[in-house]
């Protein structure tokens, strides 16, 4: 008899420290949590022994749940998977779901978050830069620590869509089984739905966005013309840039050349060719083509834009989430001057596979000769410092309808576009040579 209950108590032990997949997998999750840490050996044993801490509501047991979790290896992934599969419940209810993303972002569970968020996470990117939002979890990580909001101590009340912890101020906005947005102490940490710079993260956008056509007329002026700048670096003449805007029956096409002087290509010779298709009633930017060559620098690159379903695709692979409206920086002054006199408030530029986002600033002033003028300077808005110094100014002749000039701070020193005026198609074509450079 002593032999059969010594059999039967191992087999039990067995069942209980070896299968704890298993019973998580069969819903036996009481067992699981009684197992002492000691005897939870192997990844899985942690991870699944975590996930069954997360059924019970004690918040002592959801601290124990993610550190086994956290501490497991098994990573964002597989525990998304659980959430979706087994754990569904927990994110139906929106106070349990809140416990979630905030013992996610004390954890570092960053790829959880964006699950939580969306569902689509592997695409999902803030300001067009995924690192930028790991930056921001981390910011309110730190936060919470500060104003001692460990997950311990959090409580709150769940009313019309939103979590409200008294303590500090912290509002989390729940729509269905997802968080909306985060906000403390008024502020939003996470641009889920930052709306007063016009930026929705693309598939937040898709969710709860609503795309509306913005009515742009571009001037007949502007079309079937090219216009040449002299470049000037400080006060020394650094070559010339020419764009022409073509109207191609159903969108536009810009094409822009930038070339080094003689005397500067011995120093640093550049020969780009960009061309960008854009669209007719909104010159919503469609396609992008690059083909550049500046010192021993060269590059060929592109883009493709989905102006309603806010992502682009680099080179035809990388996906990139877009704002409402992200626009090339290369028609950009077609942009704020066929919107005149609009004042165009905000705008995200897209470079490479980033978004910036700017806040433009309208400066009226007289000139001799009774010409009104404007200058309309960029000022960066984003919540992260650029590397490079940048600023870029634009003076426009309000009674010609025209620009008189345009000044950028790069990383190599000043630069100023001076208008010359309008050229024609046969000194384009002169210049240029083909349109062959300007096509992938």
């Amino acid at each position: 008899m002593k032999r059969v209950a010594l059999l039967f108590l191992i087999i039990f032990s067995a069942a209980s420290f070896c299968g704890i997949k298993e019973d998580f997998l069969a819903g036996r999750y009481e067992p699981i949590i009684k197992i002492p840490l000691e005897k939870l050996k192997t990844c899985d044993d942690k991870f699944y022994a975590g996930c069954a801490y997360l059924n019970y509501e004690p918040v002592k047991s959801w601290e124990r749940g993610f550190y086994l979790i956290s501490s497991s290896s098994a990573g964002d992934a597989a525990f998304l998977a659980v959430l979706n599969k087994e754990l569904e419940h927990l994110k139906k209810d929106p106070m349990k779901l809140s416990r979630l993303f905030i013992f996610s972002v004390y954890s570092q569970m960053y790829g959880t978050i964006l699950g939580l968020l969306y569902p689509d996470y592997a695409s999902y990117c803030y300001d067009g830069n995924a690192d930028q939002w790991r930056d921001t979890c981390e910011l309110l990580r730190k936060s919470f620590k500060t104003n001692t909001m460990h997950p311990s101590v959090c409580a709150g009340t769940f009313k019309d869509g939103r979590i409200i912890f008294k303590e500090k101020n912290t509002v989390f906005e729940i729509s269905g089984d997802s968080v909306k947005s985060i906000l403390l102490n008024g502020e939003e940490i996470f641009y889920a739905l930052y709306r007063d710079i016009g930026y929705l993260p693309g598939n937040i956008a898709l969710k709860y966005g609503i795309f509306e056509k913005r009515p742009v007329e571009i001037a007949a002026s502007d079309i079937g013309r090219a216009y040449k700048y002299t470049v000037y670096f400080g006060k020394i003449k650094a070559g010339t840039t020419y764009t022409y805007l073509k109207d191609e029956g159903d969108h536009y096409t810009l094409y822009v050349h930038t070339k080094t002087a003689p005397f500067f290509d011995l120093m640093f010779k550049m020969r780009d060719y960009v061309s960008v298709k854009l669209r007719k009633g909104d010159f919503a930017t469609l396609y992008l083509y690059e083909n550049l060559s500046e010192g021993s620098y060269k590059a060929v690159r592109w883009t493709e834009f989905f102006p309603e379903e806010y992502y682009a695709l680099y080179k035809g692979k990388e996906r990139v989430s877009l704002p409402v409206y992200a626009q090339d920086n290369y028609s950009l002054i077609y942009l704020i001057k066929n919107m005149l006199p609009v004042k165009y408030g905000k705008i995200n530029v897209i470079s490479r596979k980033k978004v910036f986002p700017f806040e433009l600033v309208y400066e009226s002033g007289d000139q001799k000769g009774g010409d009104r003028m404007l200058t309309i300077s960029l000022k960066y808005t984003g919540q992260f410092e650029l590397k490079n110094k940048f600023s870029f100014e634009l003076l426009f002749n309000e009674t010609k309808k025209e620009t008189v000039y345009s000044r950028s701070q790069t990383e190599y020193g000043s630069l100023t576009s001076q208008f010359d005026g309008a050229v024609s198609e046969k000194e384009w074509m002169k210049e240029i040579g083909s349109y062959e450079n300007f096509r992938d």
